[in-house]
């Protein structure tokens, strides 16, 4: 779709091997010019990065030994424990 794709050339630009997307389960439709769900949106990912947060510190804590694939894209709840 549009908005992966979108999605997918940003993650390109930005050098993906630095990033760890994380994608939250949304629990309704969003159309991709819903502006109105902007507050849902954003409130749904700061759980998800607060939700994380105990697996990236761990991962850090590990040093720089993780590496992803720059074409890879993981959910929270993928990263290791």
């Amino acid at each position: 779709t549009l908005s992966n794709n979108l999605l997918e050339s940003r993650l390109a630009l930005a050098s993906a091997r630095r990033c760890i997307v994380l994608i939250p389960e949304l629990d309704r439709r969003v159309g991709l010019f819903d502006t109105s769900a902007i507050p849902y949106l954003l409130a749904l990912g700061r759980a998800a990065g607060e939700a994380a947060l105990p697996r990236l510190r761990a991962l850090l804590a590990r040093g720089p030994s993780l590496v992803l694939a720059p074409e890879r894209v993981i959910a929270a709840s993928a990263l290791p424990a």
